[in-house]
């Protein structure tokens, strides 16, 4: 299902097969709706900043665009909708959200060291991280240390942090 790169050792080096992975969309798909049915009304509510973790070929962040709009980041900052950024290792999986969402930004990061690029008017903090099934890749020692930076550094105030894994290590 993923091909190495020879490019580096870390978890940036795998280039998921995004045709083979959507081959069980359906399945992969549906904690993303579990989750995202349990997410209380976000800070703001009118144009709030979402980004989605891990977003594969965009199956979770068609979720994600369908509940709360999904505008460019480019739109002038009067426009509804929310802007909505996936990461994801995975140039092969990014060219497929891509494809599915061209109004969503879509980039190659490792989510150990990923920051969330500036808003356009540099103060908007995000609404909204969301993960599925796929912050199980990082390392469980550097998992939390993620987590507590995007939301100590990044997370508006009544801001939310959603995420699921699978319990797929034995």
């Amino acid at each position: 299902m993923a091909s190495s790169s020879s490019s580096s050792s870390s978890s940036s080096a795998i280039d998921w097969n995004a045709a083979n992975y959507l081959r069980f969309a359906d399945e992969r798909t549906r904690p993303a709706r579990d989750l995202l049915a349990a997410i209380p009304p976000l800070p703001s509510s009118t144009s709030p900043r979402i980004i989605d973790l891990g977003c594969g070929p965009a199956n979770s962040t068609a979720l994600l665009a369908a509940r709360y709009g999904c505008i460019s980041h480019d739109d002038d900052a009067a426009a509804t909708g929310a802007r909505i950024t996936g990461v994801d290792t995975s140039p092969s999986m990014l060219a497929k959200a891509r494809a599915a969402l061209p109004a969503a930004r879509f980039v190659e990061g490792d989510l150990r060291t990923y920051e969330p690029e500036p808003a356009a008017d540099d103060t908007a903090p995000v609404d909204l991280f969301f993960s599925n099934a796929a912050l199980h890749w990082l390392p469980a020692a550097e998992l939390l240390p993620c987590i507590k930076r995007w939301i100590g550094a990044h997370l508006a105030p009544g801001g939310v942090f959603a995420m699921q894994v699978p319990d797929n290590r034995g």
